[in-house]
């Protein structure tokens, strides 16, 4: 999600192979296995393409040329047009190759139709009027970057226009796009890459009946007399000032750019988002600016709620800003992260107690409780992703807090994190110790423990039987590359993550992972378009039990998207707070445990019994999560949850009291 994550890509197959990988519109995650198919006949030599006669463009009828408004663009067509005549008015430019239905989706298309096709790329030529070319393309290749992104904003604007949402990205359209090439795959549609990428809000836009307006911007102030007399260099260096103010939070900025006729509907071009990205003042944001985006967008992105309340007073939607710990004091979240830094470098061997912060298990904070009902929602809106929290309590097939018997103690909450291809390790450390892995020490080790552990032979078995089950096979040069693939994607930041990255991660925290998620992924019209088998137990099989902290984390898988799942404090002052984990699906199915040798796939519940403190509530069978009084963690954890409470109760305790509120 981010994307569900980028599965890893087959080899390319040599001619005499008989093992093929997937088509190029259905490329197969680390969960799928490599599909057979027959070996394939040489295609025979494509004909030549007939021309009729050529007419001169002059003694055309002038009835000829019409106007096809499909798929949102305009396109010229001219029936009585040969092709030779086209290449030859276009100067040579449109070759055989753009003849060929593979070069272009529009070209596809016409062909369906049975009419020709004159491409006109933004490429004005002769005797062609320049409203008939085409400039949708454009808007297409932006929707590619949103999704990838995870921006909205062009995704909407493609589709208004009439974009097909199940057209395929090309590779003569992914060189176009530049330096974003290597992050495309020929094949790919808009979900595939949102899927891919963690791009959960683009991917809602995409898979939505009704795709959302485009985010809802502040009126156009028009630019004062005094802002209109500067010159150009001096409104875009201007400009270009308040984009990083928007980023920081710097709301005098931002002011100043309004009291001084700056026009806040207005959005960053591509020069200026490469001067923005280039610029070492802005790099410490960690923020990458987008060509097409405004204030808004950019505030909105960096959670900067106070920019945004002046951008646009009271229309911020409820949740859009989220106030995580590790948000509302950086400082107190910096201390851990660098405790947490030194204890992943300064451990290579030994046990579990040796890295404390990772043996943590965070918790709602107990003060929650203690408001109002409907002030503990807003509290829980800013850290929550409630739209992930609806998709896993679906009641028509939920995956989580569907065991009515062991609430409320044993209710689950998904925290939110924006970590687009780094949302796995985010979650995971969230999970521990409240904050997000926003230094990557979490990656850093990660890509260590994949290259160090003797994960590979286990890991193949597991995928060479799930192959086998589905009737496929691949060779050792194949799953070699795989592996690679994988390596090369823990050690990349911003990469996606998958499930063999979980497992591996188990080895790197010394604790199991249980993930719950979603089983299907499914389009606005409810029918399943793949499946996301990320759900399930991950045990560090390849380390001892003794090295091992038998206290599991919850992790849940929504739409490519991981979070954290944690439960609520039973009281701070108190003993540890136990939550029940169920091991079984709402129906009774054992959770699978994900990479098991063959020998023990049949002794699954035993090994669940073995790594974990399990009990039977009530008929489910579960696993106990043991979180510590609050007096036990760290001191650093402790100072952060302390500072939060504090500032639950500055902000809302005049609330409370007027709603008759809250004890002491």
């Amino acid at each position: 999600p981010g994307s569900m994550p980028e599965p890893p890509k087959p080899p390319a197959q040599p001619a005499n192979s008989q093992i093929q990988a997937t088509q190029p519109h259905d490329k197969p995650n680390s969960s799928q296995p490599l599909s057979h198919t027959p070996q394939q006949q040489p295609h025979a030599p494509r004909p030549q393409h007939q021309a009729p006669p050529a007419q001169p463009l002059a003694q055309l009828p002038q009835e000829t040329p019409k106007l096809v408004p499909e798929l949102g663009k305009l396109v010229h067509v001219c029936e009585s047009v040969g092709a030779e005549e086209l290449r030859n008015h276009a100067g040579g430019s449109l070759g055989a190759e753009e003849l060929r239905r593979e070069s272009h989706p529009v070209i596809s298309e016409i062909s369906d139709r049975n009419l020709p096709y004159i491409a006109a790329e933004g490429t004005v030529y002769e005797g062609f009027p320049r409203e008939y070319t085409y400039d949708f393309q454009a808007l297409w290749l932006e929707a590619c970057v949103a999704a990838f992104d995870n921006s909205t904003n062009p995704i909407v604007a493609f589709l208004e226009a009439g974009g097909d949402r199940s057209r395929r990205i090309t590779s003569s359209e992914i060189k176009d796009l530049g330096s974003f090439s290597r992050s495309f795959t020929a094949g790919e549609t808009l979900a595939d890459i949102a899927l891919r990428r963690d791009s959960s809000q683009a991917l809602t836009t995409i898979l939505s009946e009704n795709p959302p307006p485009p985010k809802r911007q502040c009126s156009t102030s028009q630019r004062t007399a005094e802002a209109a007399s500067k010159g150009d260099s001096e409104l875009d260096i201007a400009w270009l000032e308040v984009c990083a103010a928007a980023a920081s939070g710097n709301v005098e900025r931002v002011q100043s750019f309004i009291e001084t006729g700056g026009d806040v509907s207005r959005k960053i071009s591509s020069e200026e988002a490469l001067l923005l990205n280039n610029d070492r003042s802005t790099g410490a944001l960690e923020l990458t600016f987008r060509t097409g985006e405004s204030l808004v967008d950019i505030a909105l992105k960096r959670q900067q709620e106070k920019v945004l309340n002046m951008l646009c007073p009271n229309v911020v939607p409820k949740g859009a800003v989220k106030r995580l710990p590790s948000h509302e004091f950086p400082q107190e979240a910096s201390v851990i992260s660098r405790r947490v830094r030194a204890c992943l470098e300064d451990t290579h061997t030994g046990t579990y107690t040796d890295l404390p912060f990772l043996q943590t298990t965070f918790t709602l904070p107990f003060e929650i409780q203690n408001f109002p009902e409907h002030i503990k929602d807003l509290i829980l809106d800013e850290i929550l992703d409630s739209e992930a929290r609806g998709t896993l309590e679906d009641e028509r097939d939920p995956v989580i807090n569907w065991w009515s018997s062991l609430l409320p103690q044993s209710r689950l909450h998904p925290l939110h994190n924006g970590g687009m291809g780094d949302c796995l390790l985010h979650s995971a450390s969230l999970a521990t110790t409240g904050i997000e892995d926003r230094d990557l020490a979490l990656r850093e080790a990660l890509a260590r423990a994949m290259k160090t552990l003797n994960l590979y032979p286990r890991w193949r078995e597991a995928r060479a039987r799930e192959a086998s089950m589905n009737g496929f096979r691949a060779d050792e040069w194949q799953w070699r590359d795989e592996w690679k693939e994988l390596l090369s994607a823990a050690a990349m930041p911003k990469e996606s993550l998958e499930q063999t990255h979980v497992w591996a991660l188990a080895h790197v925290l010394r604790r199991p992972i249980i993930i719950y998620g979603v089983q299907s992924i499914k389009n606005y019209r409810d029918e399943v378009i793949g499946l996301a088998q990320h759900q399930g137990i991950y045990i560090p099989f390849l380390l001892d039990k003794a090295q091992c902290n038998p206290n599991p984390l919850a992790l849940g898988y929504v739409r490519g998207h991981y979070l954290s799942l944690v439960g609520e404090e039973k009281e701070p002052t108190g003993g540890v707070t136990t939550v029940f984990l169920p091991v079984t699906s709402h129906d009774g199915h054992l959770l699978p445990v994900q990479f098991l040798r063959d020998v023990e796939e049949q002794h699954a519940e035993e090994i669940i019994r073995q790594w974990f403190s399990c009990r039977v509530v009530n008929g489910i069978l579960c696993v106990e999560q043991r979180c510590g009084a609050r007096s036990e963690l760290p001191e650093e954890c402790q100072t952060l949850i302390k500072r939060y409470t504090e500032d639950l109760k500055k902000r809302f305790m005049g609330e409370a009291i007027l709603a008759d509120g809250i004890q002491s």
